[in-house]
């Protein structure tokens, strides 16, 4: 099923979310899309590994682990493509 990016909310993170996140001053965007989109270089990670199960759900202000770093979530946006 087709995810529709204008009705997604940024309450919490979703397939289709655009994550910011956090950590000693250094900031990542990582986008949860589905396995078939999934790019790691670009920071599209599927919502099926691990990090991507670690961050569905998550609110602004949670932390998640990445590369040995703990990261806080400090926004959560509709992916917009490219």
């Amino acid at each position: 099923q087709p995810i529709e990016l204008d009705r997604l909310s940024d309450d919490e993170v979703r397939i289709g979310s655009s994550v910011d996140l956090e950590a000693d001053g250094s900031t990542r965007v990582i986008t949860l899309l589905g396995p078939w989109e999934s790019d790691p270089e670009a920071g599209r990670l599927s919502y099926q590994s691990d990090l991507g199960k670690a961050l569905l759900g998550a609110r602004v202000g949670d932390s998640v682990e990445l590369d040995g770093r703990t990261f806080e979530i400090t926004g959560i946006g509709a992916y917009t493509g490219g």
